[in-house]
């Protein structure tokens, strides 16, 4: 379940802090020359899918993903077929295996 960690609350404050002092240039994200996955939540509160359609746009190879159904911590409210859409996005970039093992 999502905030289980110890301290969460006081990590995600202090990233709330320090973000709000630095924002990255948006013109860097064009010059990215690796492979980008980009996975939202259809349902997050928090990101809006704008964001992940700007970074998708921004970024010559990127992937972009909507899980639907799915908020914003999509690897922990649906851990396989998150695990699922990375391991396809690591299949097409490097050839690794398409699926997850069900152990």
């Amino acid at each position: 379940k999502p905030f289980r960690v110890v301290g969460w609350d006081r990590a995600l404050w202090q990233f709330t802090l320090s973000s709000q002092e630095e924002r990255p240039d948006p013109d860097l994200l064009k010059h990215t020359v690796v492979p980008v996955l980009i996975v939202m939540g259809s349902d997050d509160t928090l990101i809006p899918l704008e964001h992940g359609e700007r970074l998708r746009d921004l970024i010559e190879k990127s992937t972009y993903v909507v899980m639907s159904e799915t908020g914003h911590l999509p690897h922990e409210e649906q851990p396989k077929e998150f695990m699922q859409i990375l391991f396809e996005f690591l299949h097409s970039e490097l050839r690794l295996p398409r699926r997850v093992n069900d152990e």
